[in-house]
């Protein structure tokens, strides 16, 4: 498969850049790894040109005027080419085997529409304890949602909502994020994770 990764950033140019060096250390490279800023960014967009000039992805920016992350991430998918793409925030350091194991997923379950995994939260850089929880990502039928992906589960499971710093879809789910939610909207995954199960296909 062609794997797409889609970093949305915003005037954090130092946290991009370690985002990035987790991307450079995956053991299975991305093909290619878009990054989406807003135009009036610059600090950010020197930052990712001068990364681009010794790095081994392909990194390449998206611009969009548009404040807010709706409207970044749907321009990120509108720009990537991959057949699935992997989605990440630009404070978190993906493990480096990360691209390797979604793209296994997609491979093996042609019914997969998408596939996430767990939040590993630090403060200060100290790891935050996990605890052992038996549900994850599920939407309750009055609209409440329980998350828990940073928390500690024994096997991987389908779930109703995946977490926006570490998920994947296939583009050909045409995933797509409601441009309604303002701001940076919590829970903005619910909405582009139905669109994808409305389609039959699991996550």
């Amino acid at each position: 498969m062609k794997m797409s990764v889609l970093v949305p950033s915003y005037l954090r140019p130092y946290i991009l850049l370690n985002c990035l060096g987790a991307l450079e250390s995956q053991s299975r490279l991305p093909d290619e790894v878009v990054v989406v800023l807003r135009d009036s960014d610059t600090a950010s967009q020197e930052a990712v040109n001068g990364r681009a000039a010794v790095s081994p992805l392909p990194l390449r920016i998206a611009l969009v005027r548009r404040h807010g992350q709706m409207p970044a991430m749907n321009t990120g998918l509108q720009t990537v080419t991959g057949d699935g793409v992997c989605i990440t925030d630009d404070d978190a350091e993906p493990l480096p085997d990360w691209v390797a194991r979604i793209e296994g997923w997609f491979v093996r379950e042609p019914g997969l529409g998408g596939v996430g995994g767990r939040d590993h939260v630090h403060r200060d850089g100290v790891p935050v304890p996990a605890v052992k929880v038996r549900t994850i990502g599920k939407l309750q039928w009055f609209g409440r949602v329980i998350g828990n992906h940073s928390q500690d589960f024994d096997a991987p499971r389908r779930v109703d909502v995946l977490k926006g710093c570490n998920m994947a879809f296939r583009l050909s789910a045409r995933p797509r994020f409601d441009e309604r939610l303002k701001g940076d909207a919590y829970q903005n995954e619910v909405g582009v994770c139905l669109g994808v199960s409305r389609q039959g296909l699991a996550l």
